[in-house]
């Protein structure tokens, strides 16, 4: 056998110094005690209430503390959903926003349509004034020329007379 594990050589009485230390003390007269006195009674009788009495409480607190995180998930299922109507809100004024954008890029291509077709009108109706003038200015030509012809006309059959006259 080795040593360390025999007992020690001395025969006195048992002292329990070669033990090694446990962590805690113990004591009649501490507040942590089980056996301690909270100003009914002493020592066994009490403990019993006693643990009761700081269950109770114990009991009590989580209670509380439960109400209060209820109320705060409350709280946060009525931001979530405040939340989820903003968000809804905000996806129907983008949709409406996006078929606002679509509406003006149709206007703005109906528009330019539209002024090329008034342009091209302008065009035509510049050319067809132009035309006008020369029809115009042809007619009277050729109204001045009948005239002329008419007169020259006139002046023969007036000299063709006097000389059937003679």
């Amino acid at each position: 056998k080795l040593p360390e594990s025999q007992p020690p050589h001395n025969h006195a009485a048992f002292k329990g110094h070669h033990l090694p230390f446990a962590g805690w003390t113990f004591s009649n007269d501490s507040k942590l005690s089980d056996t301690a006195t909270f100003g009914t009674g002493s020592g066994s009788a009490s403990t019993g209430h006693v643990v009761d009495d700081t269950a109770d409480i114990r009991i009590k607190t989580l209670e509380k503390e439960n109400l209060n995180l209820n109320k705060v998930m409350e709280d946060l299922k009525k931001g979530a959903k405040q939340n989820e109507s903003a968000a809804s809100e905000n996806t129907a004024i983008r949709n409406k926003l996006e078929k606002v954008k679509q509406e003006r890029d149709s206007l703005a291509k109906e528009i330019d349509e539209l002024q090329g077709r008034v342009s091209a009108q302008q065009r035509e109706l510049r050319e067809s004034e132009a035309a006008r003038k020369a029809v115009c200015l042809g007619s009277s030509e050729v109204e001045l020329s009948l005239e002329e012809k008419t007169n020259e006309a006139k002046r023969l059959s007036r000299t063709i007379r006097e000389r059937e006259e003679e």
